[in-house]
């Protein structure tokens, strides 16, 4: 029915995919281990299972820091860069300069 030409086309094409797969296959079994998982803390505080392997808690969580118990989930945030702050800093700013003077919060500036 197919050429000798196409033949030949069509198991070096299903050779290679099958070689890229199990190569795929064996690298992420070698590293099963050491590959560290993106949750959040309401994931792994939803999670009824015991954590045992490597996991990496979502936004800017302070290494080593997080603490499991039967009731509770505890961890701590670290900032890595002060911009956060100024950038906060400069929204309240420009917030205040239309208000009136008084007494406000950051929950005042971010609710509006």
């Amino acid at each position: 029915m197919y050429g000798k030409k196409v033949r030949l086309r069509i198991v070096f094409i299903i050779s290679v995919l099958t070689t890229i797969i199990l190569s795929i296959y064996i690298i992420l079994k070698l590293l099963e281990d050491d590959v560290v998982y993106f949750k959040s803390p309401t994931e792994i505080k939803q999670s009824s299972k015991n954590i045992t392997k490597k996991i990496r808690v979502g936004g800017m969580v302070k290494k080593n820091s997080v603490t499991l118990d039967n009731e509770k989930i505890e961890f701590t945030h670290r900032a890595e860069d002060r911009s956060i702050f100024a950038l906060g800093a400069l929204k309240g700013a420009a917030w205040l300069t239309e208000r009136s003077v008084g007494l406000y919060s950051m929950s005042d500036i971010y609710s509006s």
